[in-house]
């Protein structure tokens, strides 16, 4: 990893890397890589690995893999939403509790780009569920709701942010956080 910072939700958080996290190759500006992501109690870990090393190692359980293409100094923000799709589905499978904002945060920002579908709402005592579904699934999946103050939803939006190795606001250009502070109604 090229670095380590804490977020505001406590977590370490494990920047892009410019080079394989095997073999230390560094990478070339548009090559394709596969990062992977750990999700700890106390972490997200990301780790970066070249086509070559990522088909010679075997995949833990707990990790949330993509491929991903590399850019020196991208020009312009930029949302990698395959990316991001591929950490909602991770997200989706993770028991740690730690997960729940951050999952809601991201199927916020595939809700918004149309990568998922809100098929409904529903409430379990005192939590609100979002029901989604990828845009051509029908398997349908549970997001808890979660009521984000701003600044967490910066918080946040910084940890994902520093996870795709991105500026303050390049993986997520754009903020949900209007979206955040509605619940939805059952």
């Amino acid at each position: 990893m090229a670095g380590e910072t804490r977020g505001a939700g406590g977590w370490k958080i494990g920047r892009r890397g410019h080079g394989c996290a095997s073999c230390e190759a560094p990478f070339a500006d548009g090559a394709a890589l596969y990062s992977t992501l750990v999700v700890t109690s106390d972490a997200l870990a990301r780790v970066d690995r070249c086509a070559a090393c990522q088909t010679k190692r075997e995949t833990n359980d707990g990790e949330i893999q993509w491929r991903t293409r590399y850019h020196a100094a991208p020009k312009k923000a930029r949302i990698d939403l395959a990316g991001l799709v591929e950490v909602f589905r991770g997200l989706l499978e993770s028991k740690e509790e730690r997960v729940v904002d951050l999952r809601y945060l991201v199927a916020l920002l595939l809700l918004r780009h149309r990568k998922l579908r809100l098929v409904s709402t529903r409430t379990q005592g005192a939590r609100d569920f979002l029901v989604v579904a990828f845009a051509r699934a029908r398997q349908t999946h549970e997001v808890q709701v979660s009521d984000l103050p701003k600044e967490r939803v910066d918080a946040l939006r910084e940890e994902l942010a520093a996870l795709f190795g991105e500026g303050r606001s390049a993986a997520t250009s754009e903020s949900p956080s209007a979206s955040a502070d509605a619940s939805p109604s059952a």
